[in-house]
């Protein structure tokens, strides 16, 4: 839905393709019930921003749970070249 190819997205808030994703959802009767996010990264370290995270989630009507952790000095993200985060969505049909 949002390629990075495309000139309109660059720079864009993630909370606007939040906005726009949860509309896409909602159009489609899902209703997301629970998220669960895991951030991996060596640096910086991830505690002093989750509860900021979490309160800007939170004011989309969601329940979240954000978790971080490091990589233990493996790959790209041990060696502090990236960072990757893995979400998940619990959902429900709207009947």
């Amino acid at each position: 839905y949002f390629p990075d190819t495309d000139p309109s997205y660059k720079d864009i808030s993630s909370m606007v393709l939040l906005e726009k994703t949860l509309e896409i959802v909602k159009s489609n009767k899902i209703k997301p019930l629970w998220v669960d996010c895991i951030i991996f990264a060596e640096k910086p370290k991830m505690s002093p921003y989750i509860p900021k995270m979490r309160e800007n989630l939170q004011k989309f009507g969601l329940n979240v749970s954000i978790k971080a952790k490091t990589n233990e000095g493996m790959g790209f993200i041990g060696r502090q070249e990236g960072i990757a985060v893995q979400a998940i969505c619990l959902s429900s049909m709207i009947l």
